[in-house]
């Protein structure tokens, strides 16, 4: 068992993403991701379920054509998607990907 605090992990901006994550298996792997004012991810094609979960702040997401506002205390999960973030106010986000079995 590991415990982390997730309001006092380093982060890294998104140039040093791989900085982030900061637990990692061959099953899946999580991150803290910060996003300053006006700082955005631009669009991944993610081949992993994703898990996000909103630490603190606002921020908008884009799964593939759908887009909604997610704020602290909220939780996106998805399938394997295109998604994107961006945030007018900061955020900070736990993201998790797990891997996608063969069928």
């Amino acid at each position: 068992m590991k415990i982390f605090d997730l309001y006092d992990i380093e982060s890294f901006p998104y140039s040093s993403r791989d900085k982030n994550v900061f637990y990692y298996t061959d099953e899946f792997k999580t991150r803290i991701i910060e996003l300053a004012k006006g700082d955005k991810i631009p669009e991944c094609e993610m081949n992993s379920y994703v898990v996000f979960y909103v630490i603190k702040g606002e921020a908008v997401i884009t799964v593939n054509t759908s887009t909604s506002t997610i704020d602290a205390g909220k939780c996106v999960i998805t399938s394997p998607a295109i998604i994107s973030l961006k945030s007018d106010s900061g955020a900070r986000l736990l993201g998790i990907q797990i891997k996608k079995q063969n069928d």
